[in-house]
């Protein structure tokens, strides 16, 4: 699973965490996301060499890039958040999108058209995210911080909500359970509910935060010490993804 802390901005089987302090897509990691697309001109085509910047000021983030020789661009490896897009090339007029959020370990794309200069002008892109993630094989879902602050949760454990992700089982009715080291041991001992993924054991989750893995692999219950569960208020977004893992998650 999944999480943002609030400084900076996942489950069978990756529950990563990625702190707010904190500060191709096939090259996101585990704490990471990315930003795909295309720069075009009027009539569709690709618009090689252009300049495409990525900007984040809350979290003083810039990342830039060039389109290829069809007018295609990828950003990977950009920190969860809010980033405005503006893309440059001589002989057309400047396109700025409007802010683009990017999830934890998602990949979005955008469409950039481009208007020849004639007088000095700009042009606004409105960024339209796909319903379809079309860039990755991988299953799984971003919970937000609305989400996460809106929605009740017992004893403040965000771990209450993953079963909301298709695939996912929890029987977490003790919202303290999971943090001791309980989820460990829930196929031998009634007492201690997990969480379970496609029918997999609860003992299987990956856990981490900020790309950082904080699974209790001894699962001995308070004995290890078990999963670390931050306050919810602390938490940006979190993603429990599923399945088809690529090469960050090992």
């Amino acid at each position: 699973m999944h999480a943002r802390h609030v400084g900076s901005r996942f489950l069978l089987i990756l529950f990563w965490a990625t702190f707010i302090l904190n500060t191709r897509c096939r090259s996101q990691t585990a704490s990471t996301g990315a930003l795909v697309g295309e720069v075009v001109d009027p009539s569709g085509r690709g618009i090689a060499h252009a300049s495409v910047a990525a900007d984040n000021p809350d979290m003083a983030v810039s990342r830039t890039t060039e389109s290829d020789d069809e007018g295609r661009f990828a950003l990977p490896l950009l920190p969860p958040g809010t980033f405005q897009i503006t893309v440059k090339k001589d002989g057309y007029s400047q396109a700025q999108s409007t802010l683009v959020e990017i999830p934890v370990t998602e990949s979005i794309r955008l469409s950039v058209p481009m208007k020849v200069a004639g007088t000095p002008q700009s042009i606004e892109v409105h960024a339209n995210v796909f319903g379809v993630q079309a860039d990755s094989v991988a299953l799984g879902r971003v919970v937000d911080a609305n989400m996460i602050q809106s929605l009740p949760l017992a004893a403040r454990n965000f771990t209450q909500i993953v079963d909301l992700s298709p695939g996912v089982l929890t029987g977490v009715n003790n919202a303290g359970e999971l943090g001791p080291g309980g989820s460990g041991l829930a196929q031998i001992d009634a007492g201690n509910d997990g969480i379970f993924v496609h029918g997999s054991r609860s003992y299987d989750n990956s856990y981490e935060f900020d790309g950082v893995p904080i699974s209790d692999l001894q699962a001995s219950n308070i004995a290890s010490g078990g999963i670390p569960i931050p306050g919810p208020d602390s938490i940006a977004e979190f993603k429990v993804q599923t399945g088809l893992y690529n090469v960050s998650f090992g």
